[in-house]
């Protein structure tokens, strides 16, 4: 196990061996592109390898003659010779699914394969350099397909769809095809079983492990109803501490979730009901087991169920909680006198970075005159710990930001007047966000090839260059916190060579000394035995 390349996966799995073919458990580490296998877990020397370069991953169906043999071959590309075929045992159905996942993703990751059961911004950090969109591209073709078509069909996430259509467009995602998805080639409710079934097979859940007992403290407040806006507030605060790619996606899923509880006189899914389906994807506790989380679920549920009820607040950008609060009653009251009838879509694009843009009361054509505000320099200084990059620098959500907040985060009582959130003017006027609802065609730019050029490649990016889109902005900080993390890897990279070269050299000069003492203590030998000798040959003479 010299191999530096980072273990993708490891586990007990059966495989057949010996002359009689028998299933023997062996210990299998997955790293790179190659496969090994281990008598016992610890052991120093491996049984053997397969390579999987070029190799084809398929489950083999179901032998009820069998129930303990959940089968998975690995077979070389364009070889017909069953001896090269290797197959592989699993104890359970869901053993044999994430082993297969594991090793797609091992062979077609760098072709965009291996999307589920992949850590999130491994999956962004390929679609945003080929699809430029700030959510993997997966969650975006779904969400816009169940947009336009299942918004309004009854019972929406909560019936199942068709199981084989559904493994047959997790094979070609995890195999880096990506399906055009559209109402021809898959219903809505197998498409919500595919996006179900991409949160629910993420390493982490939407908002990661470390910050779970921050957000469920809040679960009373919200179960209660009690000092609503305070504890708002709190979510708002606790949702700017997660990663930016968690804290982006967090507000498309919600922002989604919100637009579909607003049918919910049609499709029957209320805002606790889609909470109590997504709950446990976007909030669980590490390595809980079903026990803890059903005894947690409440208490999630009300979290996740603030989050999509009040996702225009938290993730607003032009209003303070209390006036959020208060103009959500006032609608609330305006509803009330309003005969029940089609609920609509008074918003045609998704609100994902928080634009109010009910509250706009200009007219279409101010809103045509009036040119968006220039964009100012951005600072990556004070990256996170886990990205690189400071998500109060992030476009789009800085004016979400309070004086303590810049305080906390720089030190430093100096505020900087932010610029309203950038959003593109649609045909007839209207202001309209363009991630990620709107399709939008571009012309190629200066900063798309920034964002497609390799990290040594020296090329500069001027103010002018920025884009206007809010769209093009986020792919421009994710290509800028992508680029970071990895010029953080490097140096991270050169220092430990650093300090391997330190050591050698430490230990070089030691075996040096040493080789220098020896030396001298057998030129003393010399010359003392050299004196011994004219000794007794002047004795003899």
């Amino acid at each position: 196990m010299n191999d530096v390349t980072k273990v993708i996966k490891s586990g007990w799995l059966r495989k057949q061996s010996g002359l009689v073919r028998s299933w023997q458990d062996r210990w299998f580490v997955l790293k790179g592109q190659s496969l090994y296998y281990y008598a016992r877990e610890n052991e120093a020397k491996q049984h053997g390898v397969v390579p999987l370069s070029g190799c084809t991953v398929e489950e083999i169906a179901f032998n009820r003659d069998e129930p303990d043999r959940w089968l998975v071959e690995i077979s070389p590309a364009g070889s017909a010779k069953s001896s090269e075929t290797v197959q592989l045992c699993a104890n359970t159905e869901a053993l044999r699914t994430e082993w297969a996942s594991a090793l797609r993703r091992a062979i077609y990751g760098l072709i965009g394969g291996g999307v589920f059961g992949g850590p999130l911004l491994d999956v962004m950090r390929y679609d945003m350099a080929h699809y430029h969109c700030s959510v993997p591209h997966i969650i975006k073709q779904c969400v816009e397909l169940i947009l336009e078509h299942g918004k309004e069909v009854e019972g929406i996430f909560r019936l199942s769809g068709r199981l084989a259509l559904l493994k047959e467009m997790r094979r070609q995602y995890d195999e880096g095809v990506r399906p055009t998805l559209t109402i021809q080639t898959i219903d809505v409710h197998t498409t919500a079983s595919l996006l179900k079934l991409y949160f629910r097979e993420l390493p982490e859940p939407v908002i990661p492990f470390e910050h779970f007992e921050s957000f469920l403290s809040l679960a009373t407040s919200f179960k209660h109803n009690s000092k609503l806006e305070s504890t708002l507030e709190s979510l708002r605060t606790l949702t700017k501490m997660i990663p930016i790619e968690n804290y982006l996606l967090l507000d498309y899923l919600t922002s989604f979730l919100y637009k579909i509880s607003k049918y919910q006189n049609v499709n029957k899914m209320t805002e606790k009901n889609i909470a109590t389906i997504f709950g446990t994807n976007i909030l669980r506790e590490e390595d809980s087991t079903p026990e803890v989380q059903m005894a947690t679920q409440n208490l999630t549920t009300h979290v996740v169920l603030a989050l999509v009820k009040w996702h225009d607040v938290i993730f607003s950008n032009t209003m303070s909680i209390k006036e959020a609060l208060a103009a959500e009653e006032a609608e609330t009251a305006d509803t009330a006198q309003v005969p029940a009838g089609d609920v609509g879509e008074t918003t045609e694009t998704a609100n994902l970075l928080g634009v109010d843009f009910a509250s706009e009361s200009k007219s279409s054509e101010e809103a045509v005159t009036k040119s968006p505000p220039p964009v100012p320099s951005r600072s990556f200084e004070n990256g996170s710990k886990d990205s690189g990059l400071d998500l109060y620098s992030c476009p789009g959500i800085e004016s979400t930001l309070t004086a303590n907040d810049v305080k906390r985060r720089t030190g430093s009582e100096k505020v900087k007047a932010r610029p309203a959130a950038l959003v593109d003017l649609s045909p007839d006027g209207r202001k309209s966000a363009t991630m990620p609802f709107t399709k939008v065609a571009r012309e190629p730019s200066n900063f798309t090839s920034f964002i497609d050029s390799p990290l040594d490649s020296r090329y500069s990016l001027n103010i002018g260059d920025l884009p206007n889109s809010v769209e093009d902005l986020q792919t421009l900080v994710f290509s800028l916190k992508l680029k970071l993390k990895d010029q953080n890897q490097t140096i991270a990279r050169l220092e430990e060579d650093n300090k391997s070269l330190e050591v050698r050299l430490r230990e070089k000069s030691l075996e040096l000394n040493e080789a220098t003492e020896a030396k001298d203590v057998a030129v003393s030998k010399v010359v003392t035995l050299s004196q011994q000798l004219a000794s007794y040959q002047s004795q003899l003479e």
